[in-house]
């Protein structure tokens, strides 16, 4: 007999551990990073640096139990009955939804981790703490977010770029999604009870072309609630990239890891869209960008608190969201390209001159 989901509490405290003793060990082992779950009901995380090889990840435990609340709410709906057939492939069972919402659950709690933890792989606590944007704690140097004046006067004299909140968030997003996509089989494995469920494959380490691509689509599942649920905590503040934007990103490198393996590094890809890649885009890639997207600002707005000031940047056009990413994709721009589309295009060459600049923790192999 199965055991009983466990608490949110319970489900955080134990990806921490595993992050913390099985996983960062391994990826990072020149690194002492801790990760600790703090009892606020808010939907945030953040990391503090002891010094360049201890640092502490603290995840707010409202990144389950807010998640959680929109989820509930969106049942009753009937808005989540597309996510049957995701259940099918996970569980070889559609009725199996309740553990389908747990593994969404736990992709985007260990999202909301891993991204803090990419902050640390890419550098950018260094190159923070060398331009000053860190402030200081009890446990360490924290990244300061928020120091608005001291922040802009760096921008004006050229010691930063204006968007480098934007930089480094678009790119610890794709890093954490690289990792979630990477990893995604061994975290359901080490995870909550529902793993009993869990269909077996013959391989791990070579998952058949429906299981990877399920666990794709709910990693950019998880991946958009995220953004659209930190929207919601940061209130409409434009210094950082707008959910759309953060979505396209991610889904840049989602094509690139299963349709374009050869590809190059991490960022906006271009490529020659030759008929067998648009047929695949049509049929595999941006519908589940839609009922990810879709989910991000359902959860939006089932947020328990929505802020008036947070609304304008949660919508999204459908249209403009694919005419945007199939032009992302050929390298091109144009008058209908969505918001999100027209903000990823202007970063993409800042953050490549961006990256110059920053120096990477070795990853173990």
């Amino acid at each position: 007999m199965t055991e009983p989901l466990s608490s949110a509490a319970q489900m955080m405290e134990a990806l921490s551990r595993y992050l913390e003793t099985g996983f960062t060990p391994v990826l990072a082992p020149s690194l002492s990073i801790g990760f600790e779950v703090a009892n606020v009901e808010r939907f945030n995380a953040s990391v503090v640096m002891a010094d360049e090889t201890r640092f502490e990840i603290s995840t707010h435990l409202g990144c389950a139990t807010v998640l959680e609340h929109c989820i509930a709410s969106m049942e009753t709906s009937g808005f989540l009955s597309s996510h049957t057939g995701l259940a099918a492939v996970l569980f070889g069972s559609a009725a199996e939804t309740e553990e389908l919402h747990r593994v969404l659950l736990h992709f985007a709690a260990l999202f909301v981790q891993l991204h803090e933890f990419a902050h640390i792989l890419c550098g950018h606590l260094k190159y923070c703490d060398a331009k000053g944007l860190l402030k200081r704690t009890g446990a360490g140097l924290r990244l300061d977010e928020t120091g608005a004046d001291g922040h802009s006067r760096k921008v004006e004299a050229g010691e930063i770029p204006s968007d480098w909140l934007k930089l480094i968030e678009l790119e610890a997003d794709s890093m954490a999604f690289e990792m979630l996509l990477g990893f995604s089989y061994e975290f359901l494995l080490a995870g909550d009870v529902f793993a009993e469920k869990l269909r077996r494959e013959a391989d791990p380490d070579r998952l058949s072309a429906r299981m990877t691509h399920t666990l794709g689509e709910i990693a950019i599942t998880a991946g958009a609630a995220v953004f659209y649920l930190l929207e919601m905590e940061r209130e409409g503040r434009d210094a950082y990239p707008l959910p759309e934007t953060r979505l396209l990103n991610i889904l840049n490198a989602w094509v690139q890891k299963t349709l374009l393996p050869e590809g190059g590094g991490r960022g906006l890809v271009k490529v020659r869209l030759d008929d067998g890649l648009r047929e695949a885009l049509a049929d595999r890639i941006v519908p589940s960008c839609f009922t990810a997207a879709q989910f991000g600002v359902a959860c939006a707005e089932a947020y328990p608190e929505l802020p008036a000031t947070g609304r304008g940047r949660i919508s999204f056009d459908e249209a403009a969201l694919m005419d945007g990413f199939i032009n992302g994709l050929l390298g091109e721009a144009t008058k209908g390209a969505s918001a999100g589309q027209r903000e990823l295009a202007a970063l993409q060459p800042r953050l490549a001159a961006f990256q110059l600049q920053l120096t990477r923790h070795p990853l173990g192999t």
